[in-house]
């Protein structure tokens, strides 16, 4: 996974009862064998997403982070397919908030805290590089 250290964005994609596929952009940290997506508190409606709740539902995300660029010998992407589940405490919680914290000074800047962090645990990992026809 360390093709992720050079990424700051990525897309996780959830499905929930519905059956409704839902793609959304994310900040991540990684560690080893493990993805983690902040939910933060700042302004929105709620900080229930509907992502939170289908993985409560189907715990089975996809996560996928690319390079792109205008030169398509270096186009490459990883994509993640994996269980979820949600931290809201705990250790691994605040283990997983000092990493996004330090990934994203951002954060800092706006005092944003984190209300949950989406643990994405790797069932399957696909990396792609562009390789030219022969």
């Amino acid at each position: 996974m360390e093709y992720l250290r050079d990424k700051y964005r990525g897309f996780l994609a959830t499905v929930g009862k519905g059956l409704k596929p839902r793609i959304v952009p994310v900040c991540f940290a990684y560690k080893e064998d493990r993805i983690y997506v902040p939910v933060d508190r700042k302004p929105k409606r709620t900080v229930f997403l509907a992502r939170l709740r289908d993985i409560e539902d189907n715990p089975n995300v996809s996560f996928i982070a690319d390079t792109y660029s205008e030169d398509w010998s270096i186009l490459s992407y990883i994509l993640v397919f994996g269980k979820a589940y949600v931290l809201k405490e705990g250790e691994e919680f605040v283990s997983a908030s000092n990493m996004l914290l330090n990934r994203y000074p951002q954060y800092h800047k706006i005092g944003a805290d984190f209300a949950f962090i989406i643990c994405i645990e790797p069932v399957r990992v696909k990396l792609w590089r562009f390789t030219e026809a022969k």
